[in-house]
């Protein structure tokens, strides 16, 4: 993705999200990606795949990271991912070799964003472990050289919100190994320096190890897989010995070289230009040679690093084997940053009158050290630091500056405070004493300043009312009818712009309404009439009047008659109403039709029995069946519908009658098609009944989507069924399917075909015949593709031909039929001879025609340009000829041959395939030919002299080589060619310098060389890489075969044999085994060497005795496992080296008896102790008695003094009891372990 896209996207992304927050309310932004990257062990050689798991991932559209890992440890093999269909993981798995992948997921459908829960797996990194054992990598994620990591989530709500942050932990590969081994990484010194070092671990096995480097004595303890580094080396033989708990050992022999020194350096930086902008890089230069570059913490391979954030960056470049130099850059950032100081508070919030002082430092300014300045979001113009911006208002406002790299600061809440409120109001509301009455305020405004000007706003229930008061007034009134509801007024001073918003409520009564409780009708009797009503709404209590000066709520024993109420509350709203009851006695009932039928037989009518009380209805058709109890019943066809309604006893009959209105009669015609398939058939209709005017829809049958009419009458039709539906004023209606037929279809035959006489000619003939029709056939017309007319046609042509008729004007189906003819009538090239001229423009063609085709018989044959009429021509030139051929009918033909001129061949030499001798005495040229014209498929090849009969010939001599080329026609062309040879390489090796000691190297390299291509020369040693001729390779003894170059390949050769001096045998002995504090035997030397041995020296030269005075025999007496290395050099500086292992057995026992008779009789008087040579201190020997009082103690005992260690029996000089006792010993042993005894011994007397 490119990065200038990702920028822009980000920005935007921020732009959005800060534009969302200001309005938002409700919706939450989706919780942050959460992810877990795992953490395994793996052998050398494995195939593994670290798995990144979901912790939480809600709403994700798209993301982008970077994972990063160790190349030198693993090498990265590919990426993996369930395909759930929805989404895509786009990368780029090439990186992978300098420690990194760049991931995109995208969602392929945003209507269907994939759901992952707690523990799935989003993506699967593998690799194979090619590191060492006890070395690990770790495995993070951050945003790389993507362009910084980017997340976009969607809500339930469908809001996007962007993040550049996933919450991830590291993970890692270490690599283990169940096998003990040691390992190491050395540096050479560089010449006459001590600067070499070696770096060595071990793993596996029983930790912790304790290790030995001789010579030099190095030695320490670690732990599994710590490191340590020995520094400061110089060109030596070093061992390096180490041991685990169990005593197992391992070695490696390290030999310190001379080599030269890794140089770097840093050729160009930047820092990053913005602190939101991760756009830092660093490059450096290495010199030559293959070199290894590693940055941290990005783990990338490479010379220059990009996209970097401030901080510190370590580059790390190391050789081929493995050392390195080290170096640390810091990226660094002057931030952009602004701050503020308020020098003069506002009179109010509103008020632009405030006084700032704004700092800016930092970041990149423009050339005249200006900043970009934005308040509020209003532009302000370049500025220097520090800016005075007067007129701001009071209150919290936004600052923005910007530098000239584009770089934003921002202070967010820059607060102006303001001073106390100096406006006041008193306000006088008038609430509404009834529903809908008018209501008021009036308010007076009160200020402190000496301009008394103001301006008002007012808003009803957040809505603004314009012009609903007067400005510039220190009173305001309103007369209107003010609604319901919350008011709020803003009042500003004109002057300062300080304003005082305040609010008051207008509270309206509910409207009045009479409940009315009971009404009821006087009965059959009379004066039983009831009416029941209370007040509601309104502002309670209520006062009732009635209108004969009654103030009770129930009124009863009422006969007919009108009567009228009226409720006042407590504000003096009134509500009035009215009833009329009908006398007592009969029941006033009428039944009137609600609906008329619509429809003739439609079942739609409904009737309803009036009565102004209430009562119950029963009604009945006039079958006697039941239709229902309530006052309207529906759903009524036409008929007589009874109906008896009862109150109180009381009862009326009546009834109540629908009429079936007039139904629709119909009448119809048809005019069939006068042919089949014609459409100029017709349909009609005409109806009575109904309601006019009538609604006319026609359709095909089955197809009522598709109106062909409106009308009465629907014109041109073909045959087939038509539906016509009829809909009159009332919306009823009258439908039929009415049908049209074709006539008797007409037919045509044609009989009696005749064949052409020629090919290509119009001679065919045939008869036709036509049927059917609903008519007599008295017009009937035949119409042939010759163009003919008439019943017959003679003037047909070969092939497919056609007739149709006419018959009482309805045409047939067209009939196709064939007309035979001969086939075509042309010269037989496959039965004639052809005879082409053979080369150039010679005139030896030959031509014997034989016709075919036509009517087969004898042909006649007429030479048009020739002459004659023989079928043999001889002596032709190349051209075209025309004959005229005719068959035995005397039909006729012009055919034509074409006799082709044949190209000369002209031959040439192949510059491209020909090579001439590279090297003197070779014959190695090659001379390739190539030739046009001719006959090229019959070429032949004749060389002179000798040397191939293909266009090509290899291996050839100096010299000059002809070449004639020639076809089956005998066409020839000659061409020649001279090869020629260089003169050959002549060199003379550098004599090597005499190899003092065995296994040493020499230096072989080439003194002159000349002859050959005269450039470009190397030299090969062994048929070996080859090598600038001006170098000295290093070689050891041995035959070697010297090979010199030039630019063509072409070679000297010569043989060499280095001598080797005789090697120096040296033999330490075999590895001995001794317990702990005793010394080894006798370690004698012995050494073979044809020069004087120089010096003998022991590594390392540590518990060693020496027997003789060059220390060939010596004796070691070691407190743990030890392993020598015995070096000798002779008067030569040759050296040669042996090992011996002193392995130590850590037997720690101490002999204690378990009883003793101290009675004087001389045998086990006294408590003896036998401790070997390897206790060096007895730290404490105290005995107890069996209640743990201390009878006897010695401390800080050394065994090798002259002073006896025992117990007599005694205890300050008196003898104890006979009995058990316990004792305790504290011993330290040779190698300063210190371990403890305890045991009983039984005293006897």
């Amino acid at each position: 993705m490119n990065k200038n896209i990702i920028s822009y996207l980000k920005l935007g992304s921020i732009l959005s999200f800060m534009l969302f927050l200001v309005n938002m309310k409700a919706q939450d932004m989706p919780p942050q990606v959460d992810l877990t990257i795992e953490c395994l062990d793996a052998m050398q050689g494995d195939n593994l795949c670290i798995s990144i798991d979901v912790n939480s991932f809600e709403g994700v559209t798209s993301m982008q990271f970077t994972i990063n890992f160790n190349p030198a440890l693993v090498h990265f093999d590919s990426l993996s991912y369930e395909d759930l269909g929805a989404f895509e993981i786009f990368s780029n798995p090439t990186t992978g070799v300098n420690g990194y992948v760049s991931i995109i997921y995208l969602v392929s459908d945003p209507e269907n964003i994939p759901t992952f829960n707690v523990g799935d797996s989003l993506i699967k990194i593998c690799f194979t472990v090619i590191g060492d054992p006890g070395n690990s990598t770790p495995i993070y994620i951050d945003g790389g050289t993507i362009g910084g990591i980017e997340v976009d989530q969607e809500n339930e709500a469908g809001q996007t919100f962007s993040s550049d942050e996933i919450s991830v932990n590291i993970g890692c590969v270490n690599i283990i190994s169940t096998d003990f081994q040691c390992f190491y990484k050395k540096c050479d010194a560089t010449e006459n320096a001590t600067d070499g070092s070696m770096t060595f671990y071990a793993t596996g096995g029983n930790p912790p190890y304790t290790y030995l480097i001789m010579p030099g004595g190095f030695s320490g303890t670690l732990g599994l897989n710590e490191r340590e580094t020995i520094s400061g080396l110089a060109q030596n033989l070093y061992t390096v010995t180490f041991e685990d708990s169990d005593g197992n050992l391992c070695t490696q022999t390290i030999r310190i070289e001379e080599d030269f020194p890794i140089e770097f350096n840093l050729v160009d930086f930047g820092n990053p230009t913005c602190q939101d902008r991760d756009d830092g890089f660093i490059e450096i230069e290495t010199g030559i040679g293959n070199y290894t570059i590693m940055w941290e913490p990005t783990f990338r391979n490479t010379k220059k690093i990009e996209d970097l954030p401030p901080g510190d960056y370590t580059v790390t470049v190391s050789n081929l084997d493995g050392c390195s130099a080290s170096a640390t850059y810091t990226l660094s950032l002057d931030t952009l940053k602004v701050n503020y100081n308020v020098l003069d508070t506002a009179s109010c919030k509103e008020a632009k009158d405030g006084t700032v002082q704004i700092f800016i430092e930092g970041g990149t300014p423009w050339s005249d050290g200006k900043y970009k300045l934005w308040i509020d979001g209003q532009p302000q113009g370049n500025h220097d630091s520090p800016i005075i911006i007067g007129a701001i208002k009071g209150g919290k406002h936004l600052i923005r500056v910007q530098d000239s790299l584009g770089c934003f600061a921002y202070v967010d809440s820059l607060c102006v405070p303001y001073r106390e409120q100096f406006i006041s109001v008193d306000l006088d509301v008038h609430n509404p004493l009834c529903f809908g009455d008018t209501s008021w305020v009036v308010g007076i405004v009160n200020t402190d300043h000496e301009n008394k000007s103001v301006k008002y706003k007012f808003t009803y229930e957040g809505s603004d009312l314009l012009g609903a008061f007067g400005q510039n007034s220190m009173m305001f009134t309103s007369f209107e009818r003010l609604d319901e509801g919350n008011y709020g007024i803003n009042i500003e001073h004109v002057e300062t712009g300080c304003q005082l918003d305040t609010s008051f409520m207008i509270v309206e009564p509910t409207l009045l309404e009479l409940d009315e409780q009971m009404v009821k009708q006087p009965g059959c009797a009379g004066f039983d009439g009831i009416i029941e009503v209370d007040g509601k709404g309104g502002t309670e209590p209520y006062s009732i009047l009635w209108e004969d000066n009654s103030t009770l709520g129930l009124r009863t024993n009422l006969d007919g008659g009108d009567y009228s109420v009226t409720i006042t509350d407590d504000h003096g709203c009134i509500v009035t109403k009215s009833w009329h009851f009908e006398p007592g006695g009969d029941l006033n009932v009428n039944v009137v039709p609600t609906q008329a039928i619509s429809c003739s037989g439609k079942m739609d009518g409904s009737l309803k029995a009036i009565y102004t009380g209430t009562a119950d209805y029963h009604w009945e058709d006039d079958q006697g069946m039941d239709l229902g109890n309530t006052a309207e019943i529906t759903n009524l066809g036409a008929g007589i519908y009874y109906v008896t309604v009862s109150i109180d006893g009381c009862e009326k009959d009546t009834f109540g009658i629908l009429v079936d209105p007039e139904s629709f009669t119909s009448m119809t015609s048809t005019n069939d098609p006068a042919c089949v398939g014609d459409t100029n058939g017709s349909l009609s209709i005409s109806l009575q009944g109904g309601a006019m005017p009538y609604d006319y829809k026609w359709y095909e049958e089955g197809n009522t989507s598709n109106v062909l009419s409106q009308s009465a009458v629907l014109p041109n039709i073909g045959a087939g069924n038509y539906h016509v539906s009829v809909t009159d004023l009332a919306g009823c209606v009258y439908e039929t399917t009415l049908t049209l037929n074709n006539p008797p279809p007409v037919v045509a035959q044609v009989l009696n075909v005749n064949p052409t006489k020629c090919y290509n000619g119009n001679t065919g003939n045939a008869l036709a015949m036509a049927s059917g029709g609903s008519g007599p056939q008295a017009d009937l017309y035949y119409f042939w593709s010759s163009g003919e007319s008439g019943v017959n046609a003679t003037m047909l042509e070969g092939g497919e031909q056609w007739m149709y008729a006419i018959v009482d004007n309805c045409p047939t189906d067209t009939v196709f039929f064939d007309v035979g003819e001969p086939e075509p009538l042309v010269i037989d090239l496959d039965a004639s001879t052809i005879q082409q001229p053979d080369c150039g423009d010679n005139c030896n063609g030959l031509i014997f025609l034989q016709g075919k085709g036509g009517n087969p018989g004898v042909y006649l044959y007429e030479w048009i340009n020739l002459g004659g009429n023989s079928p043999l021509q001889q002596n032709l030139c190349p051209g075209t000829y025309y004959i005229e051929l005719t068959d035995q009918m005397g039909c006729k033909n012009t055919d034509s041959i074409t006799l082709l001129k044949v190209d000369p061949i002209i031959a040439q030499i192949d510059e491209n395939l020909t090579q001439d001798i590279n090297c003197f005495s070779e014959d190695g040229g090659s001379i390739a030919v190539f030739a046009t014209g001719g006959s090229p498929d019959s070429y032949q090849y004749f060389w002179t002299p000798n040397v191939s009969n293909a266009p090509v010939a290899s291996n050839l001599q100096p010299g000059t080589y002809q070449i004639i080329v020639y076809d089956d026609t005998q066409c020839r062309d000659t061409v020649s060619y001279t090869l020629t040879a260089p003169i050959p390489v002549e060199a003379e090796l550098s004599t090597p310098e005499v190899i003092q000691c065995y296994g040493y190297p020499t230096c072989i390299g080439v003194s002159s060389v000349s002859g050959g291509s005269g450039s470009g020369y190397t030299f090969t040693i062994n048929n070996g890489i080859r090598y600038p001729i001006d170098s000295c390779v290093a070689i050891y003894a041995g035959d070697y075969t010297i090979n010199v170059f030039d630019s063509d390949g072409c070679d000297y050769e010569q043989n060499l044999n280095i001598p080797q001096p005789e090697q120096i045998y040296i033999n330490a002995g075999e590895d001995q085994e001794i317990k702990i504090g005793l010394s080894s035997e006798v370690m004698e030397v012995e050494v073979y060497s044809e020069s004087p041995i120089d010096t003998l020296e022991w590594m390392p030269n540590e518990y060693l005795e020496c027997i003789d005075a060059d220390c060939f025999k010596a004796v070691s007496t070691p407190p743990a496992s030890i392993l020598y290395t015995i070096q000798v050099t002779d008067v030569n500086g040759c050296r040669a080296s042996d090992e011996i292992l002193i392995k130590v057995i850590n037997d720690r026992q101490i002999d204690f008896p378990n009883a003793f008779s101290p009675n004087g009789d001389g045998y086990n008087d006294q408590l003896d102790i036998n401790l070997g040579p390897e206790v060096v201190l007895l730290k404490n020997f105290s005995i107890f008695d069996r209640w743990g009082s201390l009878v006897f103690q010695r401390e800080n005992f050394e065994p090798l003094g002259n002073d006896p260690l025992a117990w007599d029996g005694t205890s300050n000089g008196k003898n104890l009891e006979q009995g058990v006792y316990v004792y305790f010993i504290s011993a330290v042993f040779i190698d300063g372990v210190e371990v403890n005894y305890s045991g009983d011994i039984t005293l006897i007397r």
